[in-house]
């Protein structure tokens, strides 16, 4: 929580929050058939402001930053056999709920979800194992912000390709 030094119109001072959370987070994962695997997330998250010492009125809104409910599912297949064996595709999203920008819940970004691909081939050389992939985060270009107040905006990643090329010897 940021206010206005009352002695200088340039300077910006920050005034910690206080606030207690509590909630629930479910994680499975595992093979669901053959060669296709998922993790699956989920978190609950309750919280509230029990001190602000710039406003009072304050206590008992959710804290900021902290969605209510957020979660994720990845799903992957690996080809263990014929013309595609070594070969992964991959993919998953993860959700979230609106997140107040500040402790007075006075503004908030909506929900919001994003999409990630990725394929690999594996291949042996000899005693190595050579890994080459491709990843496509946030496929459905998704505009959220990571932290957004006030004075700042961090928005997340647009559609972003990384591809990597691993060598294990």
């Amino acid at each position: 929580q940021f206010f206005q030094d009352p002695n200088s119109e340039n300077i910006r001072l920050s005034v910690p929050v206080r606030g207690k959370s509590r909630g629930v987070e479910f994680d499975a994962q595992g093979q669901i058939y053959n060669s296709l695997s998922m993790i699956w997330t989920y978190v609950y998250t309750d919280t509230e402001v029990t001190e602000d010492p710039t406003d009072s009125a304050n206590v008992g809104n959710r804290l900021p930053f902290a969605p209510r409910n957020q979660g994720s599912v990845w799903l992957k297949y690996d080809f263990t056999q014929g013309l595609l064996q070594g070969l992964s595709l991959g993919g998953g999203v993860y959700a979230a709920g609106r997140r107040f920008g500040d402790s007075a819940n006075s503004y908030s970004d909506g929900d919001y979800a994003s999409l990630d691909l990725m394929a690999a081939y594996k291949v042996t050389l000899g005693r190595s194992m050579l890994t080459t992939q491709l990843n496509i985060n946030n496929v459905n270009d998704a505009e959220y912000f990571y932290l957004r107040s006030r004075g700042t905006n961090l928005p997340a990643e647009p559609l972003t390709v990384i591809g990597s090329i691993r060598l294990e010897f």
